[in-house]
């Protein structure tokens, strides 16, 4: 789907049909992405390079635009269910157009940073970038929420599919880490290639309160990254720990009734009650036997806890 923008006033509105200098293409059908490569000589590798979740962050010069590629968190919301995952963003850059695409809805003017104009398209690149670092410290506090709910249920479950969910979360965290870091260097290439890229001192001050963001951002993402482990570490040894507690009571329970069990074995025998037949009547053995399989029991018991406390 296209959309188009200008920029009037120091903000960006709609400007309805072509005529407007930012264009914004997202989940773009194939004829879109034909009409943007024959309209604005894009690079097509750098265009599908947009659309590629999995493509590094970058800065591409072309004789007729400037492509950067930059990472971006997909929209999640507060249920465990939902995925943590991460996606490209494409800018082209020339002279009298700027065009973005991305495979998901961007609100565009809603991005803008509001204690700044708008002036020129580097001022869009610019606070979309930051949008990216703030939404990036927004999903830490999910995952932290995720982390604490998850956590709370294996205190009372210890259920084992939750484990599992912890484990992915923690992979979801290293793709953000990953994809924070490329944004990274995305930002020192530009101020790198700052005078190439046309920025003025303003946005220039801009890009280096993008550096610190990001770096914060970025030791924010490792220290996530850290406490997920730990805690997925502590919650599997704890639940060994419950599956060595259950285990070591079935063979307590086993041991105990292996001397009765022996013993039952004989007094269930006929030579039991031929012997004791003529001395005492059945219900009188069978009960003695009974009160001696239950002191077997109760003494295996004991001699096996002092073995234990040993």
């Amino acid at each position: 789907m296209l959309q188009y923008y200008r920029i009037e006033n120091g903000r960006l509105v709609d400007a309805g049909d072509e005529s407007g200098t930012i264009w914004l293409c997202f989940s773009p059908t194939l004829e879109e992405r034909e009409h943007l490569l024959g309209r604005f000589e894009l690079d097509r590798y750098t265009l599908q390079s947009a659309l590629d979740p999995d493509e590094l962050a970058r800065i591409d010069y072309g004789m007729e635009n400037t492509g950067i590629i930059c990472k971006w968190p997909r929209c999640a919301s507060q249920s465990e269910q939902d995925v943590f995952e991460v996606t490209s963003c494409g800018f082209f850059l020339s002279s009298d157009h700027l065009v973005l695409v991305a495979d998901e809805p961007i609100p565009l003017p809603d991005l803008m940073m509001p204690s700044r104009q708008t002036r020129d398209f580097r001022d869009v690149i610019l606070s979309l970038i930051h949008h990216s670092t703030l939404h990036f410290h927004h999903h830490f506090s999910l995952i932290k929420g995720v982390a604490d709910r998850i956590e709370n249920r294996l205190m009372s479950s210890m259920n084992s599919k939750l484990l599992t969910d912890l484990f992915h979360l923690q992979k979801n965290l290293t793709y953000y880490e990953n994809a924070i870091g490329y944004n990274m260097v995305l930002i020192e290439r530009m101020h790198r290639d700052r005078e190439r890229l046309g920025f003025s001192a303003a946005q220039l001050e801009l890009l280096d309160d993008l550096t610190v963001d990001n770096t914060q951002c970025y030791k924010q993402a490792s220290i996530v990254a850290t406490i997920l482990k730990n805690m997925t570490d502590t919650m599997g040894s704890l639940i060994n720990n419950k599956l060595s507690a259950i285990m070591k009571r079935l063979t307590l329970i086993s041991l105990i009734f292996l001397p009765i069990n022996v013993i039952a074995g004989i007094g269930g025998m006929s030579e039991y009650t031929t012997f004791t037949e003529p001395y005492i009547e059945w219900y009188y053995a069978y009960g003695i036997l009974l009160a001696v399989l239950v002191l077997i029991g109760y003494l295996t018991y004991v001699i096996i806890s002092r073995f234990e406390n040993d």
